[in-house]
């Protein structure tokens, strides 16, 4: 065999090799996963490639009781931007799971049984802008959460059970727009928790436990001059009531 045939032989045998060794990751992931990425290619787990991988820009792994899920479930999918992981169940999630996905845009984690979450789980999610966790059992969520989380426009952490929020939480959520805290068990709001949201527009804290709200809380100047805050089902005193309606100028609705 000459030289050439056999260089030839040598690429096309690596390149089938590599095929192969990935398509046996995408067939050995966790049994929904692999349905989805399955579906969303219209191919086998056995003929899916690295490029196939890449080529994928949205995924449905929903409505599948899924429970568990690995760490190296999403390799690879590296030009993904929507993931749609709701109505599963899924009582937690691998730190390492969105590893990778950096082109991601909008994530939806919403009506599972998540208890917690870890504090870096959205780390590199950068391009990240829409974030839906609403409908699951968090009581409380950690500080560094949404940390670096510098793209996001939009996010949803409504109908938990949340009792209480760190007050540096949002503290990089420079281009958030929309956020809703409610309904959940907020007995009260860290002065400082939305100073940092200077693009907000507007802010659902509706059916909540408030009674008390700090004159400071909308009064930085870094919080937008024109955002609306909603306060319906809270059981406020009257004269923070009259405080906000003075403050917010038109802007409350309670």
């Amino acid at each position: 065999m000459s030289q050439l045939k056999i260089i030839a032989f040598s690429i096309v045998s690596f390149t089938l090799f590599t095929a192969s060794a990935q398509s046996i990751k995408v067939c050995q992931r966790s049994s929904a996963v692999k349905t989805a990425i399955e579906g969303a290619l219209n191919k086998t787990c056995d003929q899916i490639t690295t490029e196939d991988l890449k080529s994928v820009k949205s995924l449905n792994i929903s409505y599948t009781n899924v429970q568990t899920l690995e760490k190296s479930d999403l390799a690879g999918l590296t030009q993904l931007q929507s993931l749609f992981l709701f109505a599963d169940n899924i009582p937690s999630l691998p730190v390492d799971l969105f590893q990778g996905l950096n082109s991601l845009k909008a994530l939806y984690i919403y009506d599972d049984q998540l208890a917690s979450l870890p504090e870096n789980i959205f780390q590199g999610l950068t391009s990240l802008e829409e974030l839906y966790l609403f409908k699951n059992q968090f009581t409380q969520l950690p500080e560094g959460l949404f940390r670096g989380l510098v793209s996001l426009q939009i996010l949803d952490i409504g109908y938990n059970q949340i009792d209480s929020l760190p007050e540096n939480i949002f503290q990089d959520l420079k281009s958030l727009r929309i956020l809703n805290l409610g309904p959940n068990h907020l007995t009260t709001l860290p002065e400082k928790l939305l100073h940092h949201l200077a693009a907000l527009e507007d802010v659902f804290i509706n059916h909540n436990r408030i009674q008390e709200i700090s004159e400071g809380t909308f009064a930085s100047p870094n919080f937008s001059s024109t955002s609306r805050v909603s306060l319906r089902g809270n059981p406020l005193s009257e004269a923070t009531v009259k405080m906000l309606e003075s403050q917010l100028a038109g802007r409350l609705d309670y």
